[in-house]
């Protein structure tokens, strides 16, 4: 009696040990998979918009050259839903203009910095957090069959006009809805979309560490490893691509061309 009651001590302190390893790999596991096919949904989307419009690059699609300029918020509004119905299966949307919240998202997310909050925001404008006044403009939100909330954002400067807004898409994705644990870079995301369909992953701009190309020993290596796609010029597309040095552990810039 008292070896089994050793051997049941020792396997309930094994699996005090193991199984929340176990939970916390396979919410890591289910995260991941959620994420690519948040990647994968969008940019077969977009494509399928580009198609449809029979455009070949993401700054001609009627979005930017048609909605945007109609005379009237409710014919922007409705242009901008029946684009994005005609290319995803959209069980619920709403506008960025709408505060009474009315798909319950979540008010505000944490950054991968425990002690501060992501500036990120569903509804009203936030400043990224790259030391820029680039503001975030929330203009239309939906939520897809596989309860992921998608929500397209304008990235402009906060002096400028549409003229001179962004001619890429961004897209603010929570892969989980909802649900905890609202984390940028664990369930909350940030993608740009450009030129044919190319998707880069920005949701640095999401963080509260300040992390940015211009401040690259503010990031981690997850951070590090996601800045992509920064173009100095339109015709030569030089970017400065971050790098994780992993024996300085810091994150570094080398040279290298980007896809438009």
């Amino acid at each position: 009696m008292a070896e089994v009651l050793i051997t049941l001590a020792i396997i309930g302190i094994v699996a005090a040990l193991t199984i929340p390893s176990l939970v916390s790999n396979y919410q890591d596991k289910m995260f991941k998979s959620a994420y690519e096919k948040a990647k994968t949904t969008l940019v077969n989307g977009y494509k399928l918009m580009m198609a449809k419009e029979d455009v070949y690059s993401i700054r001609d699609v009627s979005l930017f050259n048609k909605c945007l300029y109609m005379s009237s918020d409710s014919e922007i509004k409705n242009c901008i839903k029946s684009s994005h119905n005609n290319v995803f299966k959209i069980i619920q949307d709403a506008f960025g203009d709408d505060d009474s919240n009315p798909m319950n998202l979540p008010e505000e997310y944490s950054s991968s910095n425990p002690n501060k909050k992501s500036p990120f925001s569903w509804i009203t404008y936030f400043v990224s957090e790259t030391g820029s006044d680039n503001d975030y403009e929330p203009l239309y939100i939906f939520r897809l069959q596989d309860g992921g909330i998608y929500g397209w954002y304008y990235f402009h400067n906060s002096s400028s006009n549409y003229e001179s807004w962004s001619d890429s898409l961004f897209l603010a994705v929570d892969i989980n809805g909802s649900n905890q644990p609202n984390i940028a870079g664990k369930d909350l995301f940030m993608f740009r979309i450009s030129g044919t369909g190319n998707i880069e992953d920005v949701t640095f701009d999401l963080e509260a560490n300040g992390c940015s190309f211009d401040a690259l020993d503010k990031c981690n290596e997850k951070q590090c490893l996601n800045l992509r796609g920064k173009c100095y010029d339109e015709s030569g597309c030089d970017c400065d691509i971050g790098k994780w040095d992993y024996e300085t552990n810091t994150c570094k810039k080398i040279r290298g061309s980007c896809p438009r």
